[in-house]
């Protein structure tokens, strides 16, 4: 079977920092390929980062001007890059990421993907469920009427749960690896 990138369901997690969204993410990634799904993660960031550990050969080939590093082993391999401009989530999914189920990302609260909001009381400001028509569910610390599904945010089983009925099963995407019931 051969992998179309066009069918890969793409789920963004949103909100403030230090909302819970990285360990929430932490936690599904790690049901999911517990049911079977293999996962791909995009962490968006505006800042500069360094990736790479200084002394190391890789850290000394960008040091002396290369554009683009690349660490290959039998097993996985790792790029650093110069971008001209910001990556979009399709320049990931379609230049970067290959025989996967779903690409999850933190961040992107802009783009039109389905979200999930991760709110924590007296961490997050403004609740963006209500305004963003994208958010197919909202994460928090603190039970609220909302127009979207809500889970607690360390209901971490429910929300895989829902993300594989809402997410993956509608895109096509079974896994019948795990026991489902209750």
């Amino acid at each position: 079977m051969s992998f179309n990138r066009s069918s890969v369901p793409v789920l963004c997690f949103v909100g403030t920092s230090n909302s819970g969204k990285t360990t929430l993410i932490e936690k599904i990634i790690n049901l999911l390929t517990m049911h079977g799904y293999r996962v791909a993660t995009v962490k968006h960031t505006h800042k500069e980062f360094a990736i790479d550990t200084e002394g190391k050969d890789s850290w000394r080939h960008r040091s002396a001007g290369a554009k683009t590093v690349i660490l290959a082993s039998p097993k996985q391999f790792f790029m650093v890059s110069d971008a001209d401009l910001e990556l979009t989530i399709e320049d990931v999914l379609y230049k970067y990421v290959n025989n996967i189920d779903i690409l999850i990302v933190e961040g992107f609260k802009r783009d039109v993907y389905p979200k999930i909001e991760v709110y924590r009381e007296g961490v997050s400001g403004e609740l963006r469920c209500l305004n963003d028509s994208s958010i197919i569910a909202f994460v928090s610390d603190k039970s609220r009427d909302i127009p979207v599904p809500a889970f607690n945010i360390n209901d971490a089983v429910g929300i895989t749960n829902f993300i594989e009925q809402r997410i993956l099963q509608q895109a096509g995407k079974f896994q019948n690896t795990h026991d489902s019931g209750g």
